[in-house]
């Protein structure tokens, strides 16, 4: 006898289709990614549709480590910096941030904003802050306000003489 009286192995058939349905094309997706085919930013745009919304289930995490070049470090950087710049609870497990609450539209568009910043600055990597860090400091550009003046005026005056002297 089953567990309730009005669901039978027939009437299970449908759902259950649905689902292997819902995960073969999960599945695709994943392959695609994986293969550098498409991009998160195309799966992303492809979940905010109708026909994309087995993929909402999709965790940000899988995302991450599915893409190509993408190691366990730098997948865990990148959902670390998403969870900082989304301002997301500490005790919001990882599992729950979704593809689905990436495109909630609640969330206004800021969310799929804040991954887009996430991926491009610096593909999820901490960036250092300055191109020659850490052996020498920023260097600093002198403003117009205070260039420097040159040597002495002798120097200003000869470099004007060489340059009419060629032009006549």
């Amino acid at each position: 006898m089953p567990a309730h009286p009005n669901i039978t192995p027939s009437s299970m058939e449908r759902p259950r289709a649905a689902l292997a349905a819902a995960r073969r094309y999960r599945a695709e997706w994943l392959l695609s990614m994986n293969a550098g085919l498409l991009g998160i930013a195309d799966l992303v745009e492809a979940a905010r549709t109708e026909q994309g919304r087995p993929l909402r289930r999709l965790t940000v995490y899988e995302l991450f480590r599915t893409s190509p070049d993408w190691s366990k470090r730098k997948a865990d950087l990148a959902l670390e910096t998403l969870r900082r710049l989304a301002a997301v609870p500490a005790d919001l497990p990882s599992r729950k941030l979704t593809v689905g609450w990436l495109v909630d539209p609640r969330s206004d568009g800021r969310r799929v904003s804040i991954l887009a910043d996430v991926l491009l600055s610096g593909q999820g990597r901490r960036l250092p802050p300055s191109d020659r860090f850490p052996y020498s400091p920023v260097a600093v550009t002198p403003s117009r306000r205070f260039s420097p003046a040159p040597a002495n005026r002798a120097d200003v005056q000869d470099m004007d003489i060489t340059a009419q002297a060629g032009t006549e």
